[in-house]
Formats: C-alpha cells, structure tokens, sequence
C-alpha cells in the first residue's frame, strides 16, 4: 500500500512483512520498502516493532511514515526519516500527536510549503515541518469524501459526496473554503457516485454510467465519457495523465 512514485524507484509499505505482531498469525506491524526500477531489487528500508505503519510519503530527501499503536485510547505518530532508512525517526509533531487518536482516509496528503497536510480523528491538520506546530485547516467531519491535495489546494467533497465540491488553499494561513460545485457531482443524476479525482484540467467525477469532467474553475462540465456498453458498476477515478484517465 502507499506507492510512491520517484525517478528511480517505487516506495511502499508492505502490510505481509516486517515485525510479527505477538499473538496474531501472520499478522505484522509492516515495513517500508524500496523497489529500484533500474535493478528490480527490493529492500527493506524501515520496519517498526510496536505499531502499525499506516501511511507513507515520500520527498526528495525525507520518508514521512504515519504509524498506529493500538492501546486504549489507540497512540498514533508521524514520524521523518531520511530517504536511505538510516537513522532514527523523528516525530514530526508531537504537540499533535498527543491530541490524536486515528486517521481518516488518506492519512498523509501531502506537504504544503513547510507543512505537512495530515487527515486525522480530530479534523485535517497542518504540521509544521519546521517547528511542529498544529495548524487546523477542515473540522473532523466522517462525511467528507475525495479528501485530496493538489498543489496546494485541498480538495473535498461533502454529505458522502451528496453535496458539494469545495476547495481551500493551504499556503494561506486563515483561508475559508471555496463552493465549487453547490451539487457537487452528482447534479441530480444516480448514475453518479460522488467521488472525485482533482487534476489541474478536471475534475473526474465517478460513475456506473458515466465518467464527468468538471472544470476546476467551476464554469461546468469539459467532457464526459459512456460507460452504458462496460459492466455496471461504480467506477472511481484513481488516477490521471496527459493521455489516459485510471478506473478502479
């Protein structure tokens, strides 16, 4: 889970591997690893052994690792650690951290400037990645859907993505979210699940009978495409590129 994509090499975490969790078969905490796309090799970069790795992000020099200690109440943590692995993990946040119980969706969605943009319990947050200060950007709210950052613009949709499609900007201390779309993606037809992939040129909105393209700047929709004649089934945009749009 959690690919990362750079120019040599895929991140991710494997859930099948690292520290045996004691008294579950075959159940582990998991382990970050690293797959060269020039050498096929995969190793092993980092495994923890009292939590549960739940999240990876990669930067240009840092691994950002979100992790989960089961306890009552449950402990969890984002840690950095140099690309290579080597080191110790150093908790991004925390002043968070202590105020945190879980993660929702995503979990990591991505760095903003000097912040790390992070989905919990208690709301989105912004960590700062310099002295580790809390910033809230969304309430804790188990209705949203899409949560996604694109540059630096956190995107969602709300009501289980009944409602609308907004947007905030992140690299704005005390910006308010912007209405995109007051119907979000749905614009009154069942055919539409209400999820959403944010791209600079559109945004995909899934379906069981069509695929929408909405213009991010809220003028409407830029194209569409049938999905009448291919199974019925809720598609769900997941990833996008000059030439083609990915469906799960």
């Amino acid at each position: 889970m959690s690919l990362n994509l750079t120019d040599d090499a895929i991140y991710f975490v494997d859930r099948n591997d690292g520290t045996p969790v004691p008294g579950l078969l075959s159940t582990y905490f998991r382990a970050i690893k690293r797959h060269d796309l020039t050498s096929g090799q995969t190793t092993t970069l980092f495994a923890t052994d009292r939590s549960y790795i739940e999240d990876l992000l990669v930067s240009a020099d840092s691994l950002y690792f979100a992790t989960l200690a089961p306890s009552v109440p449950d402990i969890v943590n984002v840690y950095r650690l140099p690309l290579s692995g080597q080191g110790t993990p150093v908790p991004v946040s925390p002043a968070w951290s202590m105020g945190e119980t879980g993660f929702l969706r995503s979990v990591l969605l991505g760095i903003v400037g000097n912040e790390l943009v992070v989905d919990g319990f208690v709301g989105t947050m912004a960590l700062s990645l310099t002295d580790g200060s809390v910033r809230r950007l969304l309430p804790a709210d188990n209705q949203l859907v899409s949560v996604q950052l694109l540059g630096n613009q956190l995107w969602y949709g709300t009501e289980q993505g009944r409602g609308g499609i907004f947007r905030l900007d992140v690299s704005t201390p005390g910006s308010m979210p912007v209405e995109v779309y007051a119907k979000g993606c749905s614009n009154g037809s069942l055919g539409k699940t209400g999820y959403f992939l944010a791209s600079s040129s559109e945004l995909a909105c899934g379906g069981s009978r069509t695929i929408q393209g909405l213009a991010p700047d809220g003028s409407g929709e830029s194209r569409s495409w049938d999905l009448t004649d291919i199974e019925v089934t809720s598609y769900y945009p997941a990833y996008g590129d000059d030439d083609a749009l990915y469906l799960a």
